[in-house]
């Protein structure tokens, strides 16, 4: 309970009772307070009189859950069903009374205390159907309060000036990119865009967005309080690196930090994500830096932006939600992660070095991104394809050719011909008329299919016309057979070596 002075509330309608007229109007609810049993609707219209009264109950569902262990005295209820008793009875007395306006926030029944919300929403159905016609539905944070709620929230002043001279630097910087030919939804490129824009500075407002309208359909997620802790983080995090940066956007989530994952993953029962981070975008090992790391080392190295970090991290917040809305397209990660002064198609060539496309790089290719021709997201299964080819790039020269040097003496065995491996000296082939030879030249010394046709090549010439005894010409040249490799397959022949040895792996 309340403690004031000598009295002490333990109940809903004793506390109300005592803020309306203190020990004097509590009196009459004494004994229902003390009883924990609900009063009925006299005693309450006694209350209020003909006062303008206001009588506001937040979080009703999670008190619920509290009274819910607290029994009545008569031990036949308790004090939640009590309280939600309670509760019709106000609202049947405020359905009459001009004077008494009574506020009830209740979360959404996917939120936390879904199960209470739930129920009082059922239990009330048959009172909210009497105080049908005073009854008014308000959603406070409606799509256009949301960054009002959350800016007003985080920062002590917001310079209105700054937010406009930003929000008109980034409309010339979308419409100077759409004109070349790059990407962005059409509505960015509309006046109410740069208004938006305005209004939710310092933050990109489709940060606010995918927060708003994908993570807040996750359970887990409270839609504003889950909203303002997060950024809140991410705020503390750009101060503390000192990181300078017109508008705060997706790719700001710093996923190096433990309390940004944590609240991505674990706090959002996502933990299988956690693999997708450590291997894809932001591992906690300098030893084995993610794939994005990796891509953003050389652009960074380069005097370019970490596109690859900024876009796999933006793809990721977009993946976090199940169903049709999971992933990003093209036009809206443009939108999402680029900048004025940015290079469009830096970010461009950054993702499709993390997709693995022609021309990547080995170990670039993120391992769990994917790409439907619609949009892009991470999946939490691997792509076994893409952990190959990163083995692959861990396959060494050395070791491919001494793979292919095993397989070669393994697949020419002596039968009809007695095979030779590697000669690249008159003295390595035998010059009788015994059972015939044949020399397996190494096809890193010699290739045919050069410029010039079937040329023989200089080697060839050397062993068939030289041999190593004391006159040093072969004698017996019909008896020796030469099996040389087709240049234009060497190449593919180290390739498949260099997967097999992978897989391998």
């Amino acid at each position: 309970g309340l403690h004031h002075g000598s009295i002490t509330t333990r109940t809903l309608w004793g506390e109300m009772a005592w803020q309306i007229g203190g020990e004097k109007a509590f009196k009459p609810f004494q004994a229902s307070d003390v009883e924990c049993v609900a009063p009925g609707t006299t005693v309450i219209e006694e209350l209020i009189g003909d006062r303008p009264t206001l009588v506001m109950l937040d979080e009703f569902a999670r008190y619920l859950r509290v009274a819910k262990a607290v029994s009545t005295a008569n031990k036949k209820s308790d004090l939640a069903e009590q309280s939600v008793a309670f509760l019709m009875a106000l609202i049947e007395v405020a359905a009459t009374r001009p004077n008494l306006v009574l506020v009830l926030t209740l979360a959404d029944s996917q939120d936390a205390f879904a199960k209470e919300t739930d129920t009082v929403l059922v239990q009330l159905k048959e009172a909210l159907r009497i105080s049908a016609r005073q009854e008014r539905v308000l959603t406070p944070t409606g799509e256009t309060e949301i960054a009002r709620i959350v800016t007003h929230r985080l920062f002590e002043t917001i310079d209105e000036n700054a937010g406009k001279a930003t929000a008109d630097a980034y409309g010339e910087y979308l419409s100077q990119i759409s004109e070349k030919g790059v990407e962005v939804p059409a509505n960015a490129l509309t006046p109410s865009y740069r208004t938006e824009l305005a209004n939710a500075y310092p933050f990109n407002p489709e940060l606010l967005r995918v927060l708003d309208k994908k993570t807040s359909t996750i359970p887990n997620f409270q839609r504003t309080r889950g909203a303002l802790r997060l950024l809140a983080r991410v705020v503390k995090d750009l101060w503390q690196r000192k990181e300078a940066t017109l508008l705060i956007g997706t790719h700001h989530l710093n996923l190096g930090d433990e309390d940004i994952k944590n609240d991505l993953t674990a706090r959002l029962e996502r933990p299988v994500f956690r693999q997708v981070i450590e291997a894809d975008i932001a591992s906690r090992s300098k030893a084995n830096p993610a794939h994005a790391q990796i891509v953003d080392q050389r652009l960074v190295e380069a005097g370019k932006a970490p596109f690859a970090g900024r876009a796999a991290t933006t793809i990721l917040l977009h993946s976090l939600a199940q169903g049709t809305t999971t992933g990003i397209e093209p036009g809206e990660l443009n939108l999402s992660v680029l900048q004025p002064g940015d290079d469009p198609h830096l970010l461009r060539k950054a993702i499709s070095t993390l997709l693995g496309e022609a021309g990547a790089e080995p170990g670039t290719a993120a391992w769990f991104l994917h790409y439907d021709g619609r949009s892009y997201r991470f999946k939490t299964e691997p792509s076994l394809e893409k952990v190959v080819q990163d083995e692959m790039g861990q396959i060494t020269r050395l070791q491919a050719r001494t793979e292919l040097d095993h397989r070669i003496r393994a697949i020419w065995k002596k039968g009809a011909l007695r095979p030779s491996y590697f000669p690249s000296e008159a003295a390595d082939l035998d010059d009788d008329a015994a059972e015939p030879k044949l020399a397996i030249l190494h096809f890193d010394a010699v290739t045919i299919g050069e410029e010039g046709g079937t040329t023989l090549p200089e080697l060839v010439r050397k062993l068939d016309k030289h041999a190593g005894n004391q006159a040093g010409f072969r004698r017996y040249r019909n008896n020796l057979c030469f099996l040389v490799a087709d240049k234009a397959q060497v190449d593919r022949m180290g390739e498949q070596v260099t997967r097999w040895k992978a897989i391998e792996r």
